[in-house]
């Protein structure tokens, strides 16, 4: 996408081209361009070669297969079914939180959907040379769904969250050896306990490119561990990672800079040493991808008059995060001294582990990680002015639920190491149920949970902002982009951007009438109006009124008296024009000016 962007040629047809070029070549195994023509047809003569075989020996395949696999067809039908529970869990706990997300219609919520829309205009680097990349994810998202960008902004969280799950159960199984028990508290802990967690809750559907990227450097952090599990193809190895480092660092270079060098380099004394070669490749891929990112935006950088240290501190320190915890169990300080008890605990379960197992490679990886989460709670003490404390919060977020799975993932491996010898102890018929009764639990907190730690008075509702954006969806969905105007306040505008055209209050109540009268002396002149083409007026124009009395305070930009916009509606029904109430609720209505009949409603032009 970066690339289609900068050649001008980014749109959603665009992008399926280039997904399916990129397919071909990963399918077809081509390695160069010169070798294309060979490398398809080696393929093709290899499917051919394997069915025919395939087919010779299906009896025997087939008898095998159901002999051999039964038993983890059905333990791999509940995996899925334990995942698919927490990822519902998830999205319904991110919608309870919904409720006091104070992101929507802010400055800031503008500025990202700003940043958002900047695509469509084959534009990637931001005016501030921001990292960007976390909303290029969005637009693409909001063009693959047909849904509007401000939607695919606000929604975009909770598809965040729901991948999330499947990536967190993965790389606690990974890191673990725990397939199920220790994955499901990871994720589950993740989705519901902002209790214990430093996360904000009034900002929990906006988009933090930190969780974007950390999501995929837990990716980098197995693969640098286990390099096997990707491709025992060196080329084939290093390209993945470089592509995947290259995003990280497209989308938070705070990710890149700060949290995963650490890892890295911890990574270097827990290796295998028949696997160096593959650190070393890894760790150059990583150097090799900073040096790619800072030219980029270096060079854009110096070309807009910018210092390069300007462009790093801007992205290392952000105004856009803060930590609002009033709702925690224990003070912000005090929690932070559990999570260093609790790491501190895993390696003393580790030290258990190793001498009743006898195996160091087991538990290794776990001892890592805390090893790293450790080195990440000194960075946050130490207090480093160019290291924001806040991003460091948002890491712990995802940081905390991990140390915590780790914890019972030992616990668990100890308890069946030492009941095993004595019963018969069936270590997945258990696991699964205890990963039940962990689902049970969460279920139960999340219908009584938030009635009791969370209070209104703490959390303003957010209901009017969301009710705003849906009138906004509605009418976009219904009517041509570009045939009609919306008449609302200056802090919406930018919804405006590429799909109609905006008035605010001031202009709708000093001048629109004007306007309005010349329109309709000259209606059929149409010499007048390509003389004077600022005279036309939107084929339809919808007025947006708030109730100012029932909107909560966390919503002051909708706050404004409404008397004379009343009274302008008013005279132009006096003038014969056609008004009506498209939209009513509680705290809003929207009303439709239509200057043009049937030109402007889908629906109508169609039918």
């Amino acid at each position: 996408m970066f690339f289609t962007i900068q050649l001008g040629a980014y749109d959603l047809m665009g992008f399926y081209l280039t997904l399916f070029i990129f397919m071909l070549i990963n399918f077809f195994e081509i390695k160069s361009f010169k070798s294309a023509i060979d490398d398809v047809k080696l393929k093709i003569k290899s499917i051919l070669i394997f069915s025919i075989r395939n087919r010779e020996q299906e009896k025997k395949v087939t008898s095998f297969h159901k002999n051999s696999s039964k038993k983890e067809n059905k333990k791999g039908v509940f995996t899925f079914w334990i995942i698919m529970a927490i990822a519902i869990i998830m999205i319904v706990s991110r919608y309870i939180l919904y409720q006091y997300d104070s992101y929507l219609f802010t400055s800031r919520w503008a500025a990202d959907l700003e940043k958002v829309k900047s695509f469509s205009d084959q534009k990637w680097f931001p005016q501030d040379l921001t990292m960007s990349g976390g909303f290029a994810l969005i637009n693409i998202y909001s063009k693959l769904t047909g849904i509007s960008p401000e939607m695919a902004l606000q929604s975009f969280g909770f598809v965040q969250a729901f991948l999330s799950v499947f990536i967190l159960f993965w790389f606690i199984g990974k890191i673990t050896k725990s397939q199920i028990v220790a994955p499901t508290f990871t994720t589950l802990l993740f989705a519901v306990s902002p209790l214990v967690i430093p996360i904000s809750h009034n900002a929990i559907t906006q988009q933090n490119p930190v969780f974007l990227a950390m999501f995929l450097a837990l990716v980098i952090m197995i693969l640098a561990v286990k390099p096997k599990l990707l491709s025992t193809n060196l080329k084939r190895y290093i390209t993945f990672v470089i592509v995947i480092l290259l995003a990280i660092g497209l989308i938070d270079l705070f990710t890149l800079l700060i949290l995963l060098p650490p890892f890295l380099i911890l990574a270097f004394f827990f290796y295998d040493a028949k696997y160096y070669k593959y650190y070393y490749l890894t760790f150059g891929a990583y150097l090799l991808a900073v040096i790619i990112v800072f030219s980029l935006y270096g060079s854009m950088a110096y070309y807009r008059g910018l210092s390069f240290e300007g462009f790093i501190m801007s992205n290392l320190l952000t105004s856009n995060v803060y930590t609002y915890l009033p709702s925690h169990i224990l003070p912000f300080t005090e929690l932070l001294q559990v999570y260093l008890y609790l790491s501190f605990l895993n390696i003393f379960l580790v030290i258990i582990s190793v001498l009743i197992k006898r195996d160091v490679k087991l538990w290794k990886n776990a001892l890592l990680f805390n090893f790293y989460f450790v080195i990440i709670l000194l960075l946050k003490s130490l207090n480093i002015f160019w290291i924001d404390q806040d991003l460091l919060n948002l890491a712990l977020v995802l940081y905390v639920p991990i140390v915590l799975g780790i914890t019972v993932g030992l616990i668990y491996t100890l308890i069946v190491n030492i009941f095993k010898y004595n019963i018969r102890f069936k270590k997945s018929k258990y696991g699964f149920g205890i990963s039940i009764i962990f689902i049970v639990v969460v279920v139960i907190f999340m219908f009584f949970g938030d009635k009791i730690f969370f209070k209104q008075s703490d959390h303003p509702s957010n209901k009017h902002s969301k009710t705003v954006l849906e009138a906004y969806h509605k009418i976009g969905k219904d009517y041509l982009p570009f045939s009609y105007s919306v008449v609302n306040n200056y802090q919406s505008n930018i919804i405006s951007k590429g799909m109609h055209f905006a008035i605010t209050y001031d202009y709708f109540i000093n001048k629109y009438l004007q306007k309005d009268s010349i329109y309709f002396e000259h209606l059929e002149d149409k010499k007048f109006f390509k003389e004077n083409p600022n005279a036309l007026l939107s084929k339809s124009v919808f007025v947006f009124i708030h109730d100012t009395d029932k909107i909560s305070d966390n919503e002051s930009q909708f706050r404004r008296d409404m008397s004379a916009v009343y009274k302008t509606l008013d005279i132009l029904k006096q003038r014969g024009r056609k008004i009506e109430l498209i939209i009513e609720n509680e705290t809003l209505k929207v009303y439709e000016i239509i200057n043009q009949p049937d030109e402007s409603k889908i629906e109508e032009i169609i039918f």
